[in-house]
């Protein structure tokens, strides 16, 4: 089924990253268990494999992949927004490529990764 990456979220959104990073998951009670022979994810073999909401999972890829975050100002209705390959233009304006946004950080960041290497849309 078809899902648009602005809208994944919980572990349909865990599941299209594992699916970027070409991590085999299985589906359980609340989530996904994330499973293979490689020694990146051996650390998540035993748990629950949710980098949208696990700083532990999410953020060594928010690193690796270069994602940029602004955080919402002053209001509580912004979202966060994610993007790779940020720059500042000539006018000064914050120009990012796959620019997502998110309730939390880690939601922002995931969704543009997933974004970056899947599209707008992820068979799922």
């Amino acid at each position: 089924m078809k899902h648009k990456t602005s809208e994944l979220s919980g572990s349909l959104l865990d599941a299209a990253v594992a699916k970027a990073e070409c991590i085999e998951v299985a589906q359980c009670r609340g989530g996904y268990l994330a499973y293979a022979e490689s020694a990146r994810i051996h650390a998540y073999s035993a748990k629950q494999y949710s980098p949208s909401t696990d700083w532990a999972q999410g953020g060594p890829l928010i690193e690796r992949e270069e994602i940029s975050l602004i955080c919402p100002l002053f209001d509580s209705r912004l979202k966060w927004i994610a993007g790779v390959n940020a720059s500042v233009s000539s006018r000064e304006a914050l120009e990012m490529d796959h620019q997502q946004e998110g309730e939390t950080a880690l939601i922002a960041a995931m969704r543009c990764f997933v974004a970056s290497k899947l599209g707008d849309e992820v068979d799922l």
